[in-house]
């Protein structure tokens, strides 16, 4: 197809390349200046850029520092990624106290990801005591909501109830 078509495959990489170092630096400072006046989802999405290298170096701890700007106002985005950088140790020391203590932020707000990685928790018994009705519960919680990840678990839970 790149034999018939040349100029496409051509086209293809001078728009990645235009793409990829012009538009995410202005998209940087756009949002960056946003989430310094305050705008919780501005502060997540910068975030975001910094977990990702998106416009701007890699850095887990500028990440942590915005999430948490963004956490402070109720963002459940940041509250997520804040329990996973510190259920990982991404950018700061792994704590899974810390990590349950955001996750149970986010899954207040009904955020199905922060109740999915708390069935996972107790499940697994990472940070808490291996309890499978209290990871059945997280995980019915984020099934409901269409979690298909805690769906399977809760499947397996169930199934290993039945045997």
């Amino acid at each position: 197809m790149m034999r018939r078509y040349p100029l496409a495959g051509l086209l293809f990489l001078l728009c990645f390349i235009v793409l990829t170092t012009s538009a995410f630096p202005q998209s940087f400072q756009k949002t960056r200046a946003l989430a310094v006046r305050g705008d919780p989802r501005a502060q997540y999405e910068l975030g975001l850029m910094y977990a990702e290298g998106r416009g701007v170096k890699q850095n887990y701890v500028q990440a942590r520092v915005w999430w948490e700007k963004a956490a402070a106002k109720g963002h459940t985005g940041g509250q997520y990624n804040l329990g996973l950088l510190y259920a990982g140790g991404k950018g700061v020391p792994q704590d899974y106290a810390q990590a349950q203590a955001w996750f149970e932020k986010a899954a207040a707000q009904n955020d199905p990801r922060a109740q999915y990685e708390l069935g996972v928790m107790y499940a697994k018994g990472k940070g808490v005591t291996q309890d499978y009705a209290q990871a059945q519960a997280w995980f019915e919680k984020a099934a409901a909501q269409g979690d298909v990840r805690a769906r399977y678990e809760l499947g397996i839970i169930l199934r290993g109830m039945k045997e």
